[in-house]
């Protein structure tokens, strides 16, 4: 599975252009790893794909998914928001906030960070916050049995994407 996403990480980076990007419509698709502050803690391997519009020259709003690889493996579906606060000749500096929800199963996602921009690289630096909420449930013909299984993820985050 990691490979694979590394695979697919260096094919969009040959795709992407080495322009600097000034559109109006933007796509990162970036990965990552963080420090998880839960216990039993696992070193998670965190994707995502944003595709976002441009508002006034330093806001950004669109929508992502992503694939968070924990213990069990969660796709959350988020909405994406982002401010430039900072505009050098070729480095953006800004804060986004990410937040929805996980696909199959009922979650929260939260993710707020701070990144730089250089050229078509992105870097960035933030928190993560994801719950995970199921019931499981095995039957055969002695037992039938069901739990409510809660898992929740406290990370902080190091992300490294590719805008084209």
């Amino acid at each position: 599975m990691r490979i694979l996403l590394l695979i697919c990480a260096i094919f969009l980076s040959a795709m992407a252009s080495a322009q600097e990007n000034n559109r109006e419509y933007n796509f990162c698709a970036s990965l990552g790893t963080g420090i998880n502050l839960d216990s039993p803690s696992k070193t998670p391997l965190l994707s995502q794909l944003i595709v976002s519009k441009t508002f006034l020259l330093r806001m950004e709003l669109g929508a992502g998914a992503g694939i968070s690889v924990y213990e069990k493996t969660l796709l959350p579906i988020f909405a994406h928001a982002g401010f430039k606060f900072a505009d050098f000749e070729h480095i953006k500096l800004g804060i986004t906030m990410d937040g929805g929800g996980t696909l199959i199963h009922k979650g929260v996602y939260l993710s707020p960070s701070i990144n730089g921009r250089y050229k078509i690289f992105q870097v960035s630096l933030g928190y993560e916050y994801q719950t995970f909420n199921r019931i499981k449930s095995n039957e055969n013909e002695y037992l039938v049995s069901s739990f409510k299984e809660n898992l929740h993820h406290s990370t902080v985050v190091f992300r490294i994407g590719v805008m084209f």
